[in-house]
């Protein structure tokens, strides 16, 4: 118990690479002593960290044993959440088929609160905006953020508005992009919960980044591209911190393309592109960010 408290306030922090660390200190003990159901908590908090370490079998090898434990003392309640949990790794692997399959099992766990259903739309949201199905992350961030209780669980209501604001600015809707980003990293920063605030960041630099293409030359216009790099730069810097990988391989391409745009410097642009791939890369093929991958490779094809 104590280790696993020291575990939640260094991911809590961001700090994931010391939190996996005592995690799986915590599940070898408990493991040891046979206390089956705080281990079963202890596996259900050390999946997402493996996920945004890139430790994408290690976090499968975890989800499939929560899901069998839970199974097996009846925890069934949990066994929708690792099936949810199972799904967002999916979706990162580019496996959609097995991510779509993983939520329409979790949605069928038995009473499910709103928060947990809240927590499966978002999920189906990240999944819609992966494959560019930008109309079913509108509308699947939309129910996630109407089914978050303002009350409980903020995490929930940054999860929602972070993922409306992104398939707004996806959507070309500027504003209102604008105004669910903002709320989202406001209530991040009061709460410091730092593993949203890369993403949040990051699409407030694309938001920036397009705004900036809509103005006219001049200060203005420089101002945009100019915000739109340091909230990148903001971002870049808390996955190095935090060793977020998977969303360090996404501020690294929004910097290729800025340093080929702005800067028409190839060689900072190969450097950023090479620094995607290699995160992307996590475990290496099909454990792997499989999106990000394959868009770094198209961007170091064309600068050959």
């Amino acid at each position: 118990m104590i280790l696993d408290a020291l575990a939640n306030s260094h991911r809590y922090i961001g700090e994931y690479k010391h939190a996996v660390s005592l995690f799986e200190s915590s599940a070898t003990y408990q493991e040891k002593i046979g206390v089956r159901k705080i281990d079963s908590l202890t596996m259900k908090n050390i999946a997402l960290p493996y996920i945004a370490l890139g430790r994408f079998i290690k976090a499968e090898t975890n989800l499939r044993r929560r899901i069998k434990l839970y199974h097996k003392i009846e925890f069934m309640g949990l066994v929708g959440r690792a099936h949810c949990d199972l799904s967002y790794l999916y979706i990162y692997m580019g496996k959609f088929d097995k991510a779509k399959n993983n939520l329409s099992i979790a949605s069928k766990a038995p009473n499910p609160s709103s928060d947990f259903q809240s927590y499966i739309n978002s999920r189906r949201a990240l999944g819609a905006l992966k494959i560019g199905d930008v109309q079913t992350a509108l509308k699947m961030a939309q129910l996630a953020r109407d089914l978050a209780d303002d009350k409980r669980f903020e995490v929930d209501i940054i999860r929602a508005e972070w993922l409306l604001g992104a398939a707004y600015r996806a959507n070309n809707e500027l504003t209102m992009a604008e105004e669910n980003l903002s709320k989202a990293l406001n209530l991040c920063r009061q709460i410091n919960m730092v593993d949203h605030e890369a993403d949040i960041l990051l699409d407030l630099a694309r938001l920036s980044f397009a705004y900036a293409r809509r103005s006219a030359p001049g200060s203005a216009q420089d101002e945009l591209f100019k915000d739109a790099q340091e909230k990148a730069s903001e971002a870049l810097m808390i996955t190095e911190r935090s060793g977020y990988v998977l969303q360090g391989a996404d501020v690294n391409l929004f910097l290729t393309q800025y340093v080929l745009e702005q800067e028409k410097d190839k060689v900072k642009a190969k450097e950023y592109a090479e620094e995607a791939k290699k995160l992307a890369t996590c475990d290496g093929p099909p454990y792997y960010y499989k999106v990000a991958y394959e868009e770094a490779e198209r961007f170091l094809e064309n600068l050959k």
